[in-house]
């Protein structure tokens, strides 16, 4: 989801130029695609699923997130989310590659224990 702009082509008479963050972004998004996979960045997540009912193809739909991951030429971690239909839809999380990294989160710290003074009788 974001700015899209359309330019000419390169040689100024074939398809149209599409170009912009939004298109660079879902490019890295689908090149962690394997096939019959649906991948998107939670921001379509957030849209999408609203709108979309839980039997709007005949069957139930599953989304599953499959964490963060650190996209080149991006500053931010993306949360990649995907969503189809059982026995169809791989879900499985996506692999690393030269462009695309998946985040590892640590786990958090357990609460450190309050400390207690001796009792001196």
């Amino acid at each position: 989801m974001g700015e899209v702009t359309e330019g000419a082509g390169p040689a100024g008479d074939g398809p149209p130029r599409v170009e912009g963050l939004a298109v660079d972004l879902a490019a890295r998004i689908s090149s962690l695609a394997r096939p019959g996979q649906v991948l998107m960045s939670s921001a379509v997540y957030d849209t999408t699923r609203p709108r979309l009912g839980a039997t709007s193809l005949g069957r139930p739909i599953r989304w599953r997130t499959h964490g963060g991951y650190t996209l080149k030429g991006f500053d931010k971690v993306l949360e990649i989310v995907e969503v189809g239909l059982d026995g169809i839809a791989p879900f499985e999380a996506p692999t690393a590659s030269d462009k695309v990294r998946p985040v590892r989160v640590a786990a958090p710290a357990p609460p450190a224990r309050p400390r207690t003074k001796p009792l001196i009788v």
